[in-house]
């Protein structure tokens, strides 16, 4: 058996078998860096992942590379049977999730990180494997309150995540009647935005936006430039239990515009304007009436 890069015509009596690998959710840059450390059993021979060629990027966003093993010779039986195996330590990547699947000529796919084929003379076997790559997620609950701890209804939330150096909006984000929302699916290591655009009635937004990363049972909050904050924000923090408490401080609504809105605050000022104009009339009379 010799192994190669490169496939000639098959020979009458012999065979040859392709590996595949697919990589999905990593960027180009992180996708060949993680090929060069996979490891791949076949039959009992080892094949590394950096001797794998013909790296593509595939229009779905993902790369495919290549590698043959030829002259393979086919025995009485009329096939040869091999068995690969991807290292599946190899393909640890960061401490991301991962999802392996195989086919074997294209045919059905199976999570696993092994297959058997079945090799004839003059054809060429394929064994395709697919890592599909995703950051590990985190649902938190975002809860609400003021510094009495009464939950607070109706406080709504721009939620925007950091991706290429980019803000984008995820959505809104409103507290129910307990003062809690879920925010599922967050993903660890990344910078989030949490921007209050709508306080309950009664309450003052917050000033400024909270900037925030997750990870298993920890929230980390930094400032606008990304800096990892050093002392604890009185109007944000981590509860336990995968919480993330966020307090109000009790304001005070301004009038509604219009007649009806602003005619009380109008009236009692025209009161205390025409009594100011009283009392300083009647105190000139009776500083004339004394001079007299």
């Amino acid at each position: 058996v010799s192994f190669s890069t490169q496939l000639p015509p098959p020979d009458p009596d012999k065979t040859s078998l392709v590996i595949e690998k697919t990589i999905v959710g990593l960027s180009e840059e992180d996708a060949q860096e993680l090929l060069k450390q996979l490891t791949f059993d076949v039959s009992n021979t080892t094949v590394s992942g950096s001797s794998f060629t013909n790296f593509t990027a595939n229009d779905d966003g993902s790369f495919t590379a290549s590698y043959a093993i030829q002259n393979i010779t086919v025995g009485s039986s009329g096939y040869v049977s091999r068995r690969v195996t991807e290292d599946t330590g190899s393909a640890a990547y960061k401490g991301w999730d991962r999802i392996t699947k195989v086919s074997v000529n294209d045919g059905t796919v199976t999570e696993s990180n092994t297959a058997s084929i079945r090799l004839y003379p003059e054809t060429i076997g394929t064994v395709s494997f697919t890592n599909e790559y995703s950051k590990p997620t985190v649902d938190l609950t975002l809860e609400k309150a003021d510094k009495n701890n009464t939950f607070l209804a109706g406080a709504s939330f721009e939620l925007a995540v950091l991706e290429n150096d980019q803000w984008s909006v995820l959505g809104t984000v409103t507290t129910a009647a307990d003062g809690t929302k879920e925010l599922k699916g967050l993903q660890q290591d990344t910078m989030y935005r949490l921007t209050e655009t709508v306080a309950p009635d009664g309450y003052q937004r917050l000033t400024e936006p909270i900037y925030f990363k997750v990870a298993p049972n920890k929230v980390t909050f930094y400032d606008q430039d990304g800096n990892l904050l050093t002392e604890r924000r009185e109007d944000a923090f981590y509860s336990n239990y995968g919480t993330l408490k966020v307090i109000d401080k009790i304001g005070y609504t301004l009038p509604e515009t219009g007649v009806y809105g602003t005619f009380p605050y109008v009236f009692i000022g025209m009161i205390i304007m025409a009594a100011s104009i009283f009392v300083g009339s009647y105190r000139r009379y009776k500083k004339e009436r004394g001079s007299v």
